[in-house]
């Protein structure tokens, strides 16, 4: 069996039921090197920091940066919302173009 992580980083948008599920999944399956996560609540994120989900950021943008992978785990009515704020880290990897 492969011990290397198929994705470097990985980043979850929305850390509610199934935000902290995919956490708790890609953690046990080693789906990547680092999980990166972020929550529009400050108290979401406080608590996901506390059960230690994921390397907690303070903005959408921050956490998809030099991301492999992205999940948008937020309510339909927000992607839209959510993955325009997100952009603006998109393309932003020093190794990449």
């Amino acid at each position: 069996m492969n011990d290397v992580p198929p994705f470097e980083r990985l980043a979850i948008i929305g850390l509610g039921l199934i935000g902290a599920s995919m956490c708790h999944a890609a953690r046990e399956h080693g789906a990547a090197k680092t999980i990166v996560g972020y929550d529009a609540s400050a108290e979401v994120r406080a608590r996901a920091e506390e059960l230690k989900l994921a390397d907690i950021t303070e903005s959408a943008a921050e956490a998809v940066r030099d991301a492999d992978l992205v999940i948008l785990a937020v309510p339909v009515g927000a992607v839209g919302m959510v993955a325009e704020a997100a952009c603006a880290s998109f393309g932003e990897r020093g190794d990449r173009e």
